[in-house]
Parts: C-alpha cells; structure tokens; sequence
C-alpha cells in the first residue's frame, strides 16, 4: 500500500507543492504576525505585538543601544528586520519550488513536450530542493548551539550558587528559577531547532525523490 502511494503519479508533485506551500505560508507569516514568526527562527522577543509606528519608523537606537528584555514592550528593529530578511528568504524559496512544480506538472506535460524536458525539470526541481534543505539543517544547528550556550552559561551560574550555598537542596530545574529571560530563550531555541530539523528531513526526502523517481 505504502509502494503503491509512493509510485503514484501525484504523490511527487503532492509533496513539492507541499513544500513550496509552506515556505511561502511562513514567509507570508513573518510579516503579518513578526512575533509568532520569531519564535519559529528561534528569536525570543516580547510577546507584545508591535505597532504600525515601531515597524514603519523604528527608533534608530534600538540598532546600535542593547535593549533591557525586562522592561521592553515591544521587538526591536534589530529583531524586526532579521524576522523580514528571513521571511523573504522563505517567499523566495518557496515561490520558487511552487513555480517549478507548476511548470513540471502543467506546461512541462507529457503531451505538449518531450519527454526529457519534463525529466530535466524535474531534476531541476530536485536539486533546488536538496540545496533549500541546507537551510532549515543552518536554521536547526543554530539554534541548537544558541541552547546550548544558554543551558551552559546558566548551568555553571547554578553550579557557582550552589558552592556558595545559596542554591541547597533545590533540584535541577530550579536553575531556570529567577531566569525568566534564559528559560524562555532555551525553550524557544529547543523548540525552532527541532522544528527545522524536521523541515529538512521532509526537503531532503523531496529532493531525493525527484532526482530518483
């Protein structure tokens, strides 16, 4: 039964468009809500959404000053932009994929063309699948190391207390207590690294079975 779905003559193109489609829906995403789009890259920002104001004019001095994260209601433009530059990565990525699918399935059919045309855009469409998959396999590594980082940094912190006698008797998840910022950072990155890791495993099964199929 699995052969058979597999073999189908609509499973590949299901699958590339399925792909395309979502690259483009997060794209799109990253400009409606930044903030939900955020957390998916792995970027801890406030929760607060922001305004018309902070996105059109940011203050030029969230570019250049670090920002309190407890006292800020709002994403700074450094993060805004770094959540656009992404998004515009996944619009592109995705449009991409989708329009070499359409071309694969509806003008690139066995009836108008040849035969190796149609198998030269497949193979095409392959390998822009293959190579879009380095990204999310980028995305998750990084993410990965931003975790762990955090979890070192704030694991050797509780360590310190604990010599000092400050931290006896609490267990291992206490480390996070009074870390709100640290915690939310671990859990965000955790989360964006085993998303991408996923994503790349589906474009890379994609990319592949264009290129076998």
């Amino acid at each position: 039964m699995a052969l058979r779905v597999l073999t189908h003559p609509s499973a590949l193109p299901f699958l590339t468009t399925l792909i395309g489609t979502g690259g483009l829906t997060v794209g799109i995403f990253s400009f409606i809500d930044p903030i939900a789009a955020a957390r998916i890259y792995g970027i801890p920002v406030p929760n607060s959404k922001p305004t018309i104001t902070s996105i059109l004019a940011p203050n030029p001095s969230t570019f250049l000053l670090p920002t309190n994260r407890s006292s800020s209601k709002e994403p700074t433009a450094r993060e805004l932009a770094l959540v656009h530059a992404l998004g515009i990565r996944n619009l592109t990525a995705g449009l991409t994929v989708l329009t070499l699918t359409g071309y694969w399935c509806f003008l690139a059919a066995p009836e108008s063309v040849d035969d190796a045309v149609r198998a030269a855009v497949q193979q095409v469409l392959g390998v822009v699948i293959l190579i879009g998959a380095l990204v999310p396999m980028v995305d998750s590594w990084v993410c990965w190391d931003r975790c762990r980082d955090v979890y070192l940094t704030r694991r050797a912190s509780y360590e310190s207390e604990k010599k000092e006698g400050q931290s006896e008797g609490q267990s291992k998840r206490s480390m996070w207590n009074g870390h709100d910022e640290d915690a939310e950072t671990y859990t965000t990155s955790t989360k964006a690294a085993i998303l991408h890791a996923a994503r790349s495993l589906v474009w890379l099964a994609g990319g592949i079975w264009c290129l076998v199929a």
